[in-house]
């Protein structure tokens, strides 16, 4: 008699269980190798949100920034007037429209997100070359087919944001939320 499906379902679950759960520990991993840098900040959570999103889309008008994290005109202002007093963004005049404000990341303010987006990764490469040469292609592999396996899964999951080049999808998504609004996504 051969194996059903129902069979080989549950001698996966095992084997998906401690897949799970070691990923679990190297996200911890990660956490604890770059917590120190995260907690220098001297940024409140919105204020990070606002800086990646700029780090990401690139320029923004204050109304874009705040369609994109999703909070009112007021607040995004607030959180721009923020960002500008701790050296992070910069607004200038629209030369559109001079009745808009558009924001940038400031040089320290890109040093700032770099330096979080880079620290995990630079963890992540010392471990892995610490690890043996056979093992180290069975974790290209397993990653490779993991990877393969999201495109299948997860419909918003696309080249570009697996090649790291996320800021095109960002947009992308911020565009169409702010389609979506009724909001034109240049103001």
């Amino acid at each position: 008699m051969g194996k059903t499906e129902s069979d080989t379902t549950e001698s996966r679950e095992p084997v998906i269980a401690q897949i799970v759960e070691l990923q679990r520990k190297m996200l911890r991993a990660i956490h604890a190798a770059t917590a120190p840098a995260w907690l220098q900040l001297d940024v409140t959570m919105a204020q990070l949100k606002g800086l990646t999103i700029l780090a990401d889309l690139g320029p923004l008008t204050v109304t874009s920034l705040g369609h994109a994290l999703g909070i009112g005109a007021p607040a995004a202002s607030h959180l721009v007037e923020r960002l500008v007093q701790l050296d992070l963004a910069a607004r200038h005049d629209d030369p559109n429209d001079r009745r808009r404000t558009i924001v940038t990341l400031t040089d320290q303010g890109n040093v700032m997100v770099e330096r979080l987006r880079h620290d995990g990764v630079e963890h992540l490469r010392q471990w892995v070359a610490y690890v043996p040469d056979p093992d180290l292609l069975k974790l290209r592999d397993g990653l490779e087919a993991l990877v393969s396996a999201t495109r299948l899964v997860s419909p918003v999951v696309n080249d570009r944001q697996l090649s790291g080049d996320a800021s095109g999808e960002h947009a992308a998504v911020a565009g169409a939320a702010l389609r979506e609004s009724g909001k034109p996504a240049h103001q």
